[in-house]
């Protein structure tokens, strides 16, 4: 079952349509797209496309110039190169209205802070170890 793939504090609603890449599973919920990042999978540049491709679509369909993004990045393995640096391409970061890291892990700590800090990120970027705060940070522009 798909919903035994989720953290007890970070999974889609009933009735969400899922999206999945072989690294996450990401959906939708009004202006919000959730990223939950598949444990000990590797994040590559084509998983990155894909995100952002199909973003891109729900925002044109559903009238939205962009989104807030949380991705649980608790489990989730660090991105090469390439594929930060799309992530912080103008063609990814053109979507994003603010993006919340959800974190908890060491690693995940690093990779959180060498995205926000290192990183040209033009977007509100914060780093969370609750996800009912990150939710309520992205929230507050609503």
């Amino acid at each position: 079952m798909i919903e035994d793939k989720f953290p007890d504090d970070f999974f889609p609603p009933s009735g969400a349509e899922i999206f999945e890449t072989k690294s996450t599973f990401y959906w939708f919920i009004d202006e919000i797209q959730y990223i939950y990042c598949k444990p000990n999978c590797k994040h590559t540049i084509d998983d990155a496309r894909q995100q952002v491709s199909r973003c891109n679509h729900y925002t044109s369909s559903n009238d939205f110039s962009k989104v807030f993004m949380i991705c649980d990045l608790r489990l989730g393995s660090p991105l090469d190169k390439e594929t930060r640096d799309f992530y912080s391409s103008s063609e990814s970061q053109n979507l994003v209205l603010k993006f919340a890291f959800i974190v908890r892990s060491p690693i995940s700590k690093v990779m959180a802070n060498f995205f926000i800090n290192l990183r040209k990120v033009d977007v509100p970027t914060k780093m969370f170890t609750d996800s009912k705060e990150a939710h309520l940070w992205c929230e507050n522009d609503f």
